[in-house]
């Protein structure tokens, strides 16, 4: 949920993940989501009377969002987030802000709540199908040609030794993954994008 929720707040606003408004944004939306598969019941300390407060917050959020780009856009500022779904939608359409309220609220519910269950479920039917794991190995030739992380920063916590090379306690150290990922030994043709490299079980150590 948290990964598909910072992917549509990044494409539809421009959001960091991990930033304050980004995470009180996220806050507000897991109410949201909590009343809308609750039964609807207006009452006090109900999920759905806290789902109406969290959608208006996150509407005064949204409408926030496009007030100030408007005015960056009309005194011809250049807007840093030009090419997230916002700023396309307040210079290329003529819908009403109300009607762009509804939208971006639309998107994020559907593109974060659509992609997050059809993961979660992809994730639940793939053991009862091999042929269709064996298949999904092309992430692991994507990571690791692409190099997503390319080194880890870690801290010696005692002396040590290694293939020659004295680590003292406190060192910090950066272990460099791609080098492993690129490595001729440790696979054939390394600069070659091959996803079925992966079907033959090999252990690369």
């Amino acid at each position: 949920m948290k990964f598909t929720f910072n992917l549509m707040a990044k494409q539809i606003m421009s959001l960091e993940p991990g930033n304050l408004e980004t995470e009180q944004l996220k806050k507000e939306y897991v109410s949201f989501m909590k009343g809308v598969v609750s039964a609807p019941l207006n009452l006090p300390g109900t999920a759905y009377r806290k789902a109406l407060k969290s959608r208006k917050t996150i509407l005064k959020f949204i409408e926030k969002k496009m007030e100030e780009r408007s005015k960056r856009n009309q005194e011809g500022k250049k807007v840093l987030e030009e090419n997230d779904l916002l700023n396309w939608v307040l210079k290329h359409s003529n819908l009403s802000n109300e009607q762009i309220l509804d939208l971006i609220l639309s998107l994020l519910f559907a593109g974060h709540e659509t992609s997050c269950v059809a993961i979660s479920l992809a994730i639940y039917f793939l053991p009862s199908c091999p042929r269709a794991i064996k298949q999904l190995r092309v992430v692991n030739e994507t990571l690791r040609l692409g190099n997503v992380v390319r080194f880890l920063h870690r801290k010696a916590i005692k002396d040590v030794q290694y293939k020659g090379y004295d680590i003292p306690c406190g060192w910090k150290v950066l272990p460099v993954i791609s080098a492993v990922h690129l490595d001729p030994s440790n696979f054939d043709q390394p600069q070659h994008f091959n996803p079925w490299r992966w079907q033959v079980i090999k252990f690369y150590l």
